[in-house]
């Protein structure tokens, strides 16, 4: 919400993509349901990485939820995508 990331955007951020200072999330992978496989992280449907503004109370929360984390700890932790 409120950045535009489309879901499987979003579930495939990782703590290193969030840059509170700037108010920044770096969008480079896309998780993807396929038949037989299950979910897969894979490029975004441009295939191009791309920087997306957060507003401030957002990022204040962001940063709440990376404090402490390991940076390639998957932003939102969720049963299957890991």
């Amino acid at each position: 919400a409120y950045s535009g990331l489309r879901y499987g955007e979003c579930a495939a951020l990782r703590v290193t993509d969030v840059d509170t200072t700037r108010r920044r999330l770096r969008v480079s992978r896309s998780i993807t349901y396929v038949t037989g496989n299950g979910n897969v992280e894979g490029t975004t449907k441009s295939h191009a990485s791309r920087t997306v503004p957060v507003p401030q109370f957002v990022a204040d929360k962001l940063a709440e939820v990376v404090k402490g984390r390991a940076p390639g700890e998957r932003l939102f932790p969720c049963d299957g995508y890991d």
